[in-house]
């Protein structure tokens, strides 16, 4: 009888692990030192369904999520889960001035771990397209959030064609349709957020292809279980 609940505890126990949680390889340096290139996580699944979620995603968190292609991609990219810091939620204001981070006027709210500035990643293509910004000089920019109606004239098309897209719906921008009729406006249906990676100075983010939906985030790393970096510790919460 023991062996039996012991079998059976151990089922369940896997269960609700591969419901919860699952494991992810970091591939690149862009969130240098939180995570590393090669470092396996161990993150919090969003839960079974868009209708129902375990977290919600606040300001200083480190979100997992799917490539979501380049700035003017309009069908997403090819799915690879890339890890990023959010700083911050739909409708706050970020702004970069001299590589220090403003959100709302103010400096980040939380402590963040210093970047690593050992390498640059030179290759620049500021979003959104009409704007000529840089790493160390962006915004300001507004995230968009749900009940934002974007207006599409012609430099609407250049600003928000990509969000219109990530908001679920077909745009087609040779015919400026949105779901295959023309319009002059959209009304978003889901919040954003806007996500950047710890190693500013090599990292391709939210600052290059835009932000990305909330409801996108697919898991919160939780700690590392396994680094090819012998100096890391492991089984450290991710912060």
């Amino acid at each position: 009888m023991r062996r039996r609940i012991g079998a059976a505890a151990l089922v369940v126990t896997l269960v609700l692990a591969v419901i919860f949680v699952r494991p992810y390889t970091v591939p690149t340096d862009s969130m240098s030192p939180t995570l590393s290139p090669g470092d396996v996580i161990l993150a919090l699944r969003s839960g079974p369904g868009a209708s129902f979620r375990w977290f919600t995603v606040n300001r200083g968190d480190v979100v997992v999520f799917p490539n979501p292609g380049k700035r003017d991609e309009l069908h997403g990219g090819d799915g690879e889960a890339y890890s990023k810091r959010c700083i911050a939620v739909a409708g706050d204001t970020v702004v970069i001035r001299n590589s220090t981070i403003f959100i709302n006027g103010s400096p980040l709210p939380y402590k963040r771990p210093p970047h690593d500035t050992t390498t640059v990643h030179n290759i620049w293509e500021s979003f959104p397209r009409h704007q000529q910004w840089d790493k160390g000089q962006w915004g300001p920019y507004r995230v968009p959030a749900a009940g934002d109606t974007l207006i599409l004239d012609e430099d609407g098309w250049k600003r928000w064609a990509v969000i219109v897209a990530r908001d679920g719906f077909d745009v087609d921008e040779e015919t400026r349709t949105v779901d295959g009729r023309e319009v002059t406006q959209h009304v978003l249906q889901h919040d954003f957020i806007f996500v950047v990676g710890d190693n500013t100075l090599n990292s391709v983010d939210s600052r290059v292809w835009g932000p990305i939906r909330e409801d996108a985030v697919e898991a919160l790393p939780l700690f590392v279980l396994f680094s090819t970096d012998s100096s890391r510790r492991l089984l450290q919460w991710i912060r």
